[in-house]
């Protein structure tokens, strides 16, 4: 018998489960179209992720068991009440496993009234279709129901944690939520411009700009550069200078690099309060050559402190949970902390580094610039390895194909002695192979966090 997680990836079983009926007609059709969605939603999930997974699950095992059943008439009301109760499941997946209206439904109070109607909707058609391994019993009910409310309730948490720095202290919840929801319009709205209209009419890269008078060197005894970063000195304070590209090349050949700065610088501008993500304070162009000017990072990027420093687990945990409230910040925000191929801010010299971070659904078809939220997650248990063994994953591997196939065969890094349980979980679950396995970015922040506050109190 299948399960849900061996057709997680692409959903491609489900028409396979119900094809025993005698015949294929358009609701059994329908039925299996229905099923292919919710699994991909589940797959997706941004959030509560868990419980959209056990609800996937319910609607597989009565698909499942309605192919034994033979049907005798493709109108029979019975029948088309299901399908009407998985339309409403798959919707209600959608809905709360999707930033925007999760926190639309939060705001509007609606959340556990749908919950409770969906999944009673669907007890009464399985029920009606005579499907009786299916119904739930009492414990069921009660079991999904804690597991809702659970999820849920870590879901609101973290978003209320991760924006909190961004508004007035006295915002409620709601206040912030919507006060939240505006700011993304306003950065997706920047973003779509940008995307939809002639560079020449958009006004994200030229606003940012700041005189290059403004952008001065540091002494000689603190002058220092990092690649293509180098330490200057910003309204007295230390910045960091980033090149990212050449005006001249920018405007005449490459007119979609200068899209994805636009983007970037539009979202940046946005972001920029945010606790979790480096500062930016804006670009400059000087000789032909544009820059990205932010905050500057004392101690350097993560691979080359870890490589100079041997740190405590307290120290780790926290470096941890920090940079998973900023992937929570970039989900709920619904941008992809990954950077693409084509990104002209992305410059690595060593092709194979790139490799170790990726995802193994990224390794199979690397030509799908489409990154998920889903690889966000498995980079992210690497990078915790990476803190944890403080050093690169796979470093003894240099062929970019041998590497490919390790990681796509199904092998990890090994786990790292002494590393605390609760992280070591998180990190496992966060490289499994199917992404519909992977936990949300939510859950990943609760545990590290949780893990963190425990390394804190004295034994």
């Amino acid at each position: 018998m299948a399960t849900l997680d061996s057709v997680g990836t692409a959903g491609k079983a489900a028409s396979e489960v119900l094809i025993n009926v005698g015949q294929i007609v358009p609701l059994v059709g329908i039925i299996a179209a229905l099923f292919r969605e919710i699994i991909a939603l589940a797959e997706k999930a941004g959030h509560n992720k868990r419980f959209c997974r056990r609800l996937a699950e319910r609607v597989r095992v009565a698909n499942q068991t309605l192919a034994q059943i033979p049907i005798k008439d493709e109108n029979d009301l019975a029948l088309k009440n299901y399908v009407q109760a998985i339309t409403n499941c798959k919707d209600f997946i959608e809905k709360i496993s999707n930033s925007g209206t999760f926190m639309k439904l939060f705001t509007a109070h609606e959340i556990e009234a749908a919950y409770k109607n969906v999944t009673e909707e669907l007890d009464v058609a399985i029920n009606q279709l005579g499907l009786t391994m299916c119904i739930r019993t009492s414990k069921d009910i009660e079991d999904d129901r804690k597991l809702f409310l659970s999820e849920i309730k870590t879901s609101f948490q973290v978003i209320e944690e991760v924006t909190k720095d961004l508004y007035d202290i006295g915002m409620d919840v709601q206040q912030r939520f919507v006060a939240f929801e505006a700011k993304l319009d306003t950065i997706h709205t920047a973003v779509d411009n940008v995307s939809k209209g002639v560079i020449t009419n958009n006004k994200t890269l030229e606003n940012s700009k700041i005189p290059c008078n403004q952008i001065t060197d540091c002494g000689e005894e603190d002058e220092e550069k990092r690649g293509h970063i180098v330490k200057k000195i910003y309204i007295y304070q230390t910045v960091a200078q980033k090149e990212i590209g050449h005006i001249y090349s920018l405007e005449n050949s490459l007119q979609k690099s200068i899209e994805l700065i636009e983007r970037e610088v539009a979202i940046l501008t946005e972001l920029k309060n945010c606790q979790n993500i480096i500062t930016f304070y804006g670009t400059m162009q000087r000789s032909g050559k544009l820059y990205i000017i932010s905050e500057w990072a004392e101690k350097g990027d993560l691979n080359t402190y870890l490589k100079n420093h041997t740190e405590t687990w307290e120290f780790k945990l926290r470096i941890a949970t920090e940079i998973a409230g900023g992937l929570v910040f970039c989900h709920i925000s619904n941008f992809s902390s990954s950077r693409k191929e084509s990104d002209v801010t992305t410059k690595v010299k060593d092709i194979t580094l790139r490799y170790r971070w990726l995802a193994p659904e990224k390794l199979e078809n690397y030509k799908d610039n489409e990154y998920t939220k889903q690889c966000d997650i498995y980079s992210f248990a690497i990078v915790l390895w990476e803190l944890a063994a403080q050093e690169v994953p796979f470093a003894d591997v240099t062929v970019v194909t041998d590497l490919i196939t390790k990681i796509t065969s199904g092998e990890r890094p090994p786990l790292i002695k002494d590393t605390p349980p609760a992280y070591e979980k998180i990190m496992q679950q966060g490289w499994q192979r199917l992404p519909i396995k992977r936990p949300t970015a939510d859950l990943m922040f609760k545990e590290l966090k949780s893990c963190y506050l425990k390394s804190l109190k004295p034994l």
